[in-house]
């Protein structure tokens, strides 16, 4: 059973009124008992007793607080835990609780000290004098806070109960932290400076003279920082009344950063930078009229830190006319590893930048006997032997050094820049470019072309194409003017420093030829673009559910008077929002279906309630960018704005709430211990997901690297314990926390680095936890080594290499072999560092556990590597070994000067440099195949080159797929021809005249979800539509008392058998119609005799079935043909047809329809909807089948036809027709053709089911179908569209007879007298349909059609011929 004891005090949360001493001097101790046991706990004891009970125990793992009231006067008292589990196991632990009483000299001033989690406490009450000595240092440690309004600096207590020594850590307003050391022989204290820092803020809010009452305005906190350069970080939260307040905030910061960072509702805390200290205000108001809500004033007091010892920057020029070219940098009197970088100046002004924080790269001498406090950094800088000119060496603004560099005298002195002979670019598509420049630098060589606005290599000699050198050759690079920052200052340079510099940005500089011999250039023919012309732009889906699921939508849009090259394509940067850590790139394609561009593009999970903030770069030239405000402000709002939403949103990274640590056996410096650090690390909605962690001892610098996850863990809130193994008799020292980095299962993230400082956006994941470090008490009085570890050899297998050979060749195995009087610690391995011209370093780290010879004491570490391709040429690369630990926690590194001065191997030839054909990245390509692009080097030097493609299964046996498409384009790029592929697969290289491989590369594809498995938004619960209020019409309204009433937010409720908006048709009974065999097309007739003889013959008719596009464009359209009948009663008939598609006579789908007559009155129910099926109704079903749909955001609808026709054609004759609302409860749309005093009335269902799903539908009237009108004939189009399915549909129309008592008028014939009034009989189609997706965004795409612009269906050619 494992129990560990925690004290749960947290430096940056209030003080609870426990800690604080009572009159008599009683202390009061408050601890967090956490227990991790496998057996339940049974029972818990302290002593003394604790004041508060336990309570019910029996658990597992869990936590107990508890308070301890002593009365000693003593200087301490033992506190013991007892802890029985069930099985009557024991376990005691005990610890000493410090608290001391002290009498007054002078005026009573209270203080009070706190403990910083060490299980202690201190508390005083006294006057303070101002005395120090120094005394010995030994005994127990703890950390503690001195808190009063004005605390004064702590030097000395009097009068002295027990002997202390105090070190200051780091102050804020009203308090001071200290780390106190007790010992027994000096009286009196001392104060010494720490590099610890500090910073806390007051934030003051004040409400604006005229606010909303519905947004609260609650502060949370504000987060003390840890680095005097960092921002200060702080939370506070609003509540809106809804969340249309919450779209409309707009925030006003001065010296800082604010964004939303998550939300709970309407609840919304928001993240704000103080990037400056002194005061910050933010104004909050909402609204297009900005209404105001708060304004704030947040003013961080910057106090004093103790900056620690100033390095001291060493530089030796004794060594530049010697072999290596190099100069050693030395910085001393280093307390902690470096702040700064140190930054190298060259004559050109190109700069390059080396962190010196990289452990152990650089260290050396380190905390031996005569120095146990210090140790240098020394690293080589290497040169080009034919550098020259002057060099800046810099570390801080106050610390540099200018150097000459002057050439051997042997060498010819280069003063010349490189000359560009020629510059040729190849389109590769997808915003790049692939530039072939031919460079000739006769004596130097040409080394790289740079740009001195962000100093970055565009490219260098490693892009050497075959045949050439680096004083004649041709460079082939891919350049991304979509992703490549713009450089409006940029140079050639060769080795010996000399620049050819252009004071033009790159795009120009490649499409200008004045200065160069030959010119060719192959850029893209389509123009530039600009944001006047876009002429379509929409966002498939809007308004978007990302609760709980992230979600795959498409962005669609195309240029003004058909300028849409399919070879033409954006980018476009799905930023989500102001600070959003990695924002996303995505780029164009063209769709040939649709004639236009898309981007397909994801959004995470978990957004807040916002609209997303994106940028599209068009063109050449990276600075031409467009927001979402662009867009919005150019085309419809509506279409540009990309808005979402979440139940609960979360864009905050994971945080560390708890901190604490453990140590086993503190005092016995004997045995192994165990460092236990504890973390409570959360993610409120996302959930955390991996995490890593760096942890250094400030003696020996060995760095603990864990990398963890919340496998098998709570993702939203769990503890993680990491373990330090302290060896036995080790010495006092202190582990920092260096790096930690926590993501999200969004990939989130929040990251603290001790060597840099936390700026926006970045988060700090322990702004809980000032406090981030523990001190482990050592054997210090143990004798420490007055010798460091020494390297015993050092071998390079080979020493002479091809660094542009294959991989292979390119290997080297490295022997390292150390000793030290009191061992080398096997455990901890050291590393190499390769060295080029440009202050690259490549560390190879040993991997294994050093080797022990028991009879020599000779510790042997090896390690092989591949050098980079072309690394370190043509000069050689200059080795460094650091990290050589001695069991004393001394340490030793070697620079390539003190590896040249122990005449060991100091540097790797690399004269030679063989330019190869190499396979070196691809374009993105799904698992459904196609062309994707290969980028490569010299693949234009294969004369007769093939490809072929093998595909890994899950048997481990691949298939070979010979003889692939290709397209070459250039020396740099392929296009190959994928077939579809779930897994990985590779492609090889061939050269078929020897039919030898020269290369390969493993593709792995991506799934895309956008053909065969299309994402739809996230469901929430069915909201089926209902019908709106309708006007009660008529005279007298609704018919009168008899026929119908008026109900208020409904409209006219009819009394049976009366039917119809005004309740002026009556249902009658008719004969049933007569089955036809070839189609389930029904003709109702209505014969009427007497004087008015007329004959109305109606025609239902199943026209086609079509597909459309979220634009409400056709895509393909299918007629229905031949149908079957498959069976008939005189009441019913089932017919089925097959879709067939022309192009290749495939089925597309199957329809079934059957046919049910009824003679009475009967109540039936479908897709949940109560329906009256009155006398002499007519019922279909409709059942469709899978429909293959050509994209996942398309559509389908069924077309039908309903035409009602007299048989006479008498002048006095008029027809109409109406569509609207139903007002019977039944939730449908209907469809009235009338001619004369007859009718044909048909009722839609607005649901239906869906994949076995009841869901909602939209019927629509399809004016753009040829229909015929006439003053004896009313025909419509009906359009039932359904939305993507992947199974099944099923529709439940019904057809009924009415009696109508009001007269057609819409179309007339003029030579005809107007109608009397009289009963006109009606047929009456009730029609009950099938479903679309209420709660999925295609709904309201579809519904709104001003979303898009000029939106019309295309026309279909009507070819059912009218049965007469």
């Amino acid at each position: 059973m494992l129990f560990n004891l925690f004290v749960l005090l947290y430096y940056d949360e209030p003080l609870p009124e426990n800690f604080v001493a009572d009159s008599i001097g009683n202390c009061k101790v408050k601890y967090s008992l956490f227990i991790k046991s496998d057996v339940p706990i049974k029972s818990i004891e302290t002593s003394p007793s604790a004041t508060n009970p336990f309570g019910e125990l029996n658990k597992l793992n869990t936590t107990f607080s508890f308070q301890i009231i002593s009365n000693l006067d003593s200087p301490n008292f033992t506190l013991t835990v007892i802890i029985i589990d069930n099985n009557l196991k024991e376990f005691r632990d005990s610890r000493i609780v410090y608290c001391v009483k002290l009498n007054n000299y002078g005026p009573t001033t209270e203080y009070l000290l706190q403990t910083k989690k060490n299980k202690s406490k201190l508390f005083l009450n006294g006057v303070i004098s101002k005395s120090s000595n120094t005394g010995k240092v030994s005994g127990p440690l703890i950390v503690v806070e001195y808190i009063s309004n004005t605390p004064p600096l702590l030097e000395s207590l009097y009068p002295n109960p027990f002997d202390l020594l105090i070190k200051p850590l780091g102050n804020k307003k009203t308090s001071i932290l200290y780390e106190i050391l007790f010992f027994t022989s000096a009286p009196n204290y001392f104060f010494d400076q720490l590099e610890i820092f500090y910073a806390w803020g007051s934030f003051k809010i004040e409400q604006a003279p005229s606010t909303n009452p519905q947004i609260i305005f609650s502060q949370i906190s504000i987060f003390p920082t840890v680095q005097p350069s960092a921002s200060a970080i702080g939370l506070f939260s609003l509540k809106f009344n809804d969340s249309s307040q919450e779209r409309t905030i707009r925030i006003i910061s001065v010296n800082s950063y604010v964004y939303p960072a998550f939300n709970d509702g309407l609840n919304v805390t928001y993240l704000c930078y103080f990037n400056e200290k002194g005061k910050s205000d933010i104004n909050l108001s909402y609204g297009i009229q900005s209404k105001p809500i708060f304004s704030g004033t947040v003013n961080i007091q910057a106090e004093d830190y103790s900056q620690g010892k100033e390095m001291l920057l060493l530089f030796n020029d004794q060594l530049m006319n010697i072999t290596p070219t190099a100069f050693t940098v030395v910085l001393s009197g280093v307390p902690l590893l470096p702040q700064y970088p140190i930054k190298l100046t060259y004559p050109s002004g190109f700069e390059r930048q080396l962190w010196l924080n990289q452990n152990p790269f650089s260290l050396k001498n380190g905390f031996r006997k005569d120095s146990i406090d210090t140790y240098e950094i020394v690293f080589t800088a290497k040169l080009s032997k034919y550098s020259r000119g002057s060099h800046i060496l810099k570390y801080n603004s106050t610390n540099y050094l200018t150097f000459e560099a002057t050439p051997k005298p042997e060498l010819i002195v280069d003063s010349s820049p490189p000359d560009i002979i020629m510059v040729r670019s190849f389109n590769i598509g997808r915003m790049k470019i692939d530039i072939q420049i031919s460079i000739i630098d006769d004596i130097s060589g040409f080394s790289a072309f740079v740009c001195l606005d962000t100093n970055e290599i565009i490219f260098d000699y490693k892009n050497l194409k075959i045949g050439g050198t680096i004083n004649n050759g041709v460079y082939s690079f891919i350049y991304d003017y979509g992703f490549t920052p713009v450089c409006k200052k940029s140079a050639f340079l060769d080795f010996a420093g000399n620049a050819l510099v252009q004071n033009q940005s790159f795009v120009d500089l490649i499409v200008s030829n004045g200065m160069f011999n030959y010119f060719s250039i192959d850029l893209p023919i389509t123009k530039p673009k600009t944001l006047s012309d876009f002429d379509q732009f929409y966002f498939a889906f809007n308004n978007i559910n990302l609760t709980n699921q992230g979600f795959y939508n498409t962005l669609f849009f195309k240029f003004k008077d058909n300028d849409n090259d399919p070879d033409y394509c954006i980018k476009f940067r799905l930023a989500i929002s102001e600070g959003w850590p990695n924002p996303v790139d995505s780029f164009s394609t063209w769709d040939y279906n649709l004639q236009m561009y898309r981007v397909d593009f994801f959004l995470p999970s978990n957004l807040l309630n916002m609209d997303i903030l994106y940028y599209i770069y068009l063109g050449l030239d990276y600075e031409t960018q467009y927001s979402t405000s662009h867009f919005q402000s150019w085309v419809s709002s509506n279409n540009a704005t990309l808005s979402v939403y979440s139940n609960n949103g979360d864009i905050m990274p994971p945080m560390v709430h708890y901190l604490d640590w453990l140590i086993t056996d503190m005092l016995n410096y004997s045995i192994q211990r165990n460092l236990i650090w504890m973390f409570n690390i959360e993610d409120q909605y996302n959930g955390f997901d991996m995490g890593e962690l760096t942890i250094m001892g400030s003696v020996d610098f060995i760095p603990w690297n864990f990398k963890f996850s919340s496998n098998n863990k709570n993702p939203l809130s769990d503890y993680y314990n990491f373990t330090i193994s302290i060896p036995q008799n080790s010495r006092t020292q202190t582990y920092y926390i260096t790096h930690l980095k926590l993501v999200d299962k969004n990939g989130i993230f929040s990251e603290y680095n001790i060597s840099k400082p936390q700026v926006f956006p970045n988060v700090d994941p322990l702004i809980k936890m000032p406090s981030r470090s523990f001190k482990v008490l050592g054997d210090d009085d143990n004798p420490i080594s007055s010798t460091l570890p020494t390297l015993v050899d050092f071998i390079i297998t080979p020493s002479l290499i091809d660094v542009g050979g294959s991989d292979i060749s390119r290997n080297v195995i490295f022997t390292i072999k150390t000793q030290d009087v009191v061992g080398i610690r096997q455990d901890v391995k050291p590393t190499i560092y390769l060295g080029d011209t440009y202050l690259n370093y490549i560390p190879v780290p040993v991997t294994s556990d050093g080797v022990l010879d028991p009879i020599t004491g000779v510790t042997t570490f090896t390690v092989s590597t591949t050098i980079p391709y072309g690394f370190g040429y043509p000069e050689g690369i200059l080795l460094n070994v650091f990290g050589i630990k001695s069991s004393h926690s001394t340490f030793q590194g070697y620079s390539s000067f003190d590896l040249r001065d122990a005449f060991f191997s100091y540097s790797i030839t690399t004269s030679t440099f063989s330019v190869g054909t190499k396979l070196l990245s691809y374009s993105p390509i799904s698992n459904k195949g196609g062309q994707f692009t290969i980028f490569g080097r010299s693949l234009d030097a294969i004369e007769n080159p093939s490809y072929y493609i093998t595909l890994n299964s899950q048997t481990n046996v691949s298939k070979i797929i010979p003889d692939i498409q290709f397209i070459s384009i250039s020396s740099s790029a392929v296009i190959i021809t994928a077939v579809p592929s779930n897994s990985s697969f590779s492609v090889f290289l061939v050269d078929s005249s020897s039919n030898n491989i020269i290369d390969s590369i493993i593709i792995n594809p991506y799934y895309d979800y956008w053909v065969s498995n299309p994402i739809k938004p996230t469901e929430t619960p069915i909201v089926l539509p209902t019908n709106p209020p309708q006007k009660c019409g008529g005279n007298p309204q609704c018919g009168g008392e008899s026929k119908g009433k008026c109900v208020n937010g409904v409209g006219c409720v009819c009394i049976s058998p009366w039917i119809g908006s005004e309740c002026q048709s009556r249902i009658i009974t008719i004969p049933p119609p007569i089955i036809d065999p070839k189609n389930p097309n029904q003709n109702l007739t209505l014969n009427s005799t007497g004087t008015n003889e007329f004959t109305l013959v109606s025609l239902v008719s199943l026209v086609s079935l079509r597909e459309l596009n979220f634009k409400n464009e056709l895509v393909r359209s299918f007629r229905f043909d031949k149908w079957k009948l498959i069976s008939n009663t005189t009441t019913d008939s089932n017919y089925i047809t097959d879709v067939i598609d022309p192009k290749n006579n495939n089925t597309i789908c199957s329809v079934n329809v059957s046919t049910t007559w009824y003679q009475t009155k009967t109540d039936i129910e479908f897709a949940g909807q109560k329906l009256t099926m009155n006398p002499s109704t007519l019922k279909y079903n409709i059942n469709i089948t899978s429909f293959p749909f050509t994209y996942g955001l398309n559509t389908l609808q069924l077309v039908m036809s309903a035409t009602a026709q007299s048989t006479s054609q008498q002048d006095d004759q008029c027809s109409s027709n109406e569509f609207g609302d139903t007002t019977s409860n039944d939730n449908s749309n209907y469809l009235q053709l009338s001619v004369n005093q007859h009718s044909l009335y048909g009722r839609f269902i607005k649901r239906g089911i869906v994949d076995n799903n009841i869901k909602s539908i939209g019927n629509e009237i399809l004016k753009d179908l040829s229909s015929e009108n006439s003053y004896y004939i009313s025909q419509s189009y009906i359009g039932i569209n359904i939305p993507f399915y992947k199974e099944s549909v099923q529709l439940d129309p019904d057809f009924s007879v009415l009696l109508d008592q009001r007269s057609a008028s819409s179309i007339c014939n003029n030579k005809g007298n107007k109608l009397s009034k009289g009963a006109i009989i009606g047929i009456s189609i009730g029609c009950a349909a099938f479903t679309v997706v209420a709660v999925t965004l295609l709904v309201i795409l579809l519904k709104n059609k001003y979303f898009f612009k000029s939106i019309q269906l295309k026309a279909i050619e009507l070819v059912e011929t009218k049965n007469k």
